[in-house]
């Protein structure tokens, strides 16, 4: 009934369009987050039982423990430079970390920027430790500096499940 992929490899995530499948079920802030998504799965796989869907909602949702935590952006506003990019320095509050270990930085979707901002998907590290220093790229492509006000949500750091090379052929 589901798709899955066939491969010699080991991966964590063998179904077919499972991110598609995680991004649609997304905890939500309402207090019966899985019974809220049920309808949505159920549209997607027909003939499931109610109680299958639930436990499916509740498997993708209890793998999205790779977000790792939230970043906000310094105690004090700060000034992006017309036609710059600005490296900024925040405190992610990771809790324990065993050992140093890479993270993907992916900018929050629903944080209103002002016109001309960007921030930068990028691949960092964290610290072993509860807390770590990581920084940030920002670009002000305006004519005018942009003030980002203190503790503005940037985005989040995502635990990288898997890094594949990829062959790169030059045309």
């Amino acid at each position: 009934m589901v798709p899955f992929l066939e491969t010699n490899d080991s991966l964590a995530y063998p179904i077919l369009g499972y991110n598609v499948i995680e991004e649609l079920i997304k905890p939500m802030n309402t207090s019966d987050i899985q019974s809220a998504h049920i309808p949505t799965v159920q549209a997607s796989f027909q003939g499931f039982d109610e109680k299958v869907v639930l436990e499916l909602v509740r498997l993708i949702q209890s793998a999205r423990a790779n977000e790792l935590c939230t970043i906000k952006s310094p105690k004090k506003d700060f000034v992006i430079p017309a036609k710059k990019t600005f490296k900024v320095n925040c405190r992610a509050n990771t809790g324990p970390v065993e050992e140093t270990t890479l993270v993907l930085f992916e900018p929050d979707e629903l944080t209103p920027w002002p016109d001309g901002l960007s921030v930068h998907e990028t691949v960092t590290t964290v610290k072993q430790g509860s807390t770590s220093q990581v920084k940030i790229d920002v670009t002000n492509t305006t004519n005018h500096d942009i003030v980002v006000r203190k503790h503005t949500v940037l985005g989040s750091l995502q635990l990288i499940k898997l890094i594949t090379s990829v062959e790169v052929k030059l045309a």
